[in-house]
């Protein structure tokens, strides 16, 4: 596997799909290699639950690292002569020709639209819309995470598997509640890029009189700008809260306490958070864009749900879910279950098994 920054994953949707996809694989029966970037994981580990690691460096640049760092890859398994090649994402796709001039199979899972992202500029835009287009039609096979793609290409190699409910750590503590100092809290969790929304969350938060304090959780990834822009709007609020990237136990206990979940989102792919969230029964708040609506619904049923990118209706909406937590939490009750039987990791790896058969 190809296009991923590398497993066990730190953050990022990609690398907390493959971390959970990769291992169940490897129970289906195959040999399963993972490519990782050196200072993502490190050169010393070499395996992750039954997975292969190799390791390549690469440049940290927005633009190149993840093109640089895939065709070195792609290269080497070329030359190592896998049955398999797997690009994972639409940038890295623009490679997935090359292996199959060798006559290797290859298959490609967009994990949403990356092109649309804010970060960036027109021509790699129009270089990403590319790389999408090649690994629909020149792959052997697409996955696609979100039926939004389905919706744009006519293809009989484009198969719809979506993401499943990353496994939950075991060794749940209070520690990191006590370490922040917090009680009733409103929670983000997520990337902190423009994409993801949490401007619009501080700056509808900032307007209500709220006693619960806000916790923004995630980090940045080529988007220091950003996370500069997030902390002067929360500069006058003292109860806005940046935690930083959290994982494994602290991030689990900080989902499991919180009053609210909040998913301002513009753009996602597959919301692996969101499925997260729902399976733990957490009252949620979301954005009514079409990834999440494909989760969700498109009523009220586990969520309630504003207009993406309007502030004002993200206002009414949060002050109506704190006056109804009650009914919130019921809905996410119901959610919890709906998640359960359809996002299930084990049944993921046998829909991706008959892929690569």
């Amino acid at each position: 596997m190809i296009g991923l920054r590398g497993i066990p994953s730190q953050d990022g949707g990609v690398e907390v799909a493959v971390g959970e996809l990769a291992p169940l694989l490897v129970k289906e029966g195959f040999d399963i290699t993972v490519y990782c970037r050196t200072y993502y994981t490190g050169k010393n580990l070499k395996e992750y639950n039954g997975v292969r690691l190799i390791h390549y460096p690469t440049i940290k640049s927005k633009h190149l690292e993840a093109f640089i760092h895939t065709i070195i890859c792609t290269i080497d398994a070329i030359f190592r002569r896998f049955d398999i090649i797997h690009f994972h994402a639409d940038g890295n796709a623009l490679f997935c020709w090359i292996p199959r001039l060798f006559g290797i199979k290859t298959v490609v899972t967009l994990h949403g639209q990356d092109w649309q992202r804010q970060k960036w500029d027109k021509f790699s835009k129009i270089v990403l819309k590319l790389g999408e287009h090649i690994g629909v039609y020149v792959s052997n096979k697409t996955i696609s995470v979100s039926n939004k793609i389905l919706r744009y290409y006519k293809s009989n190699k484009l198969v719809h598997i979506p993401n499943g409910i990353p496994r939950v750590p075991d060794n749940i503590n209070n520690q990191i509640i006590n370490i922040l100092g917090i009680k009733n809290y409103i929670l983000f969790l997520g990337r902190l890029v423009p994409e993801k929304g949490a401007h619009l969350l501080i700056k509808a938060y900032n307007i209500l009189d709220i006693d619960k304090q806000l916790l923004i959780v995630g980090g940045v990834t080529n988007t220091g700008d950003y996370l500069k822009e997030l902390k002067y709007l929360a500069s006058r609020n003292d109860k806005i809260i940046f935690t930083g990237p959290l994982f494994g136990s602290d991030k689990q206990t900080l989902i499991k306490n919180a009053d609210l979940f909040v998913m301002p989102s513009l753009l996602e792919g597959m919301p692996i958070v969101l499925l997260e969230i729902l399976n733990e029964g957490i009252p949620c708040l979301v954005s009514d864009i079409p990834e999440i609506k494909e989760v969700v619904g498109n009523d009220d049923k586990f969520c309630i749900q504003f207009s993406s990118g309007d502030i004002f209706d993200l206002q009414k909406k949060l002050i109506f879910s704190l006056n109804n937590i009650d009914l919130l939490q019921q809905k996410a009750l119901e959610g919890k279950s709906f998640v359960e039987s359809k996002y299930n990791w084990d049944r993921i790896a046998r829909k991706t098994a008959q892929i690569y058969l």
